[in-house]
């Protein structure tokens, strides 16, 4: 449970840093004061920035551009197809119980 905690922290550390630009040294022995983050084991594989470029590419795009991307989306451009009908008929669980008033 803790180290599950201590990966939130991380992820919340590392997006709120990714904006500015900063080398990592490494200080061994008694002049390295770590705090519970760097005594952490590295973690493999992992991509940090990942999410980040991601949502940087979504920046450059526009409303146009998103719209064509759903529709090219096959599940999407189904979902969209029904909207598209007008409201979607559904049951209510009190249905039966209309009637009364």
């Amino acid at each position: 449970m803790q180290t599950t905690h201590t990966k939130a922290q991380f992820n919340r550390w590392s997006q709120a840093l990714q904006e500015y630009e900063f080398d990592i040294v490494y200080k061994a022995g008694p002049t390295n004061k770590a705090d519970s983050l760097s005594r952490l084991l590295p973690l493999e594989n992992v991509k940090i920035n990942l999410l980040s470029s991601k949502l940087m590419k979504l920046h450059d795009w526009n409303i146009e551009r998103i719209r064509e991307a759903q529709q090219s989306d096959p599940k999407l451009a189904e979902i969209i197809k029904v909207l598209d009908k007008g409201p979607i008929p559904f049951k209510s669980r009190f249905e039966k119980w209309d009637t009364f008033y």
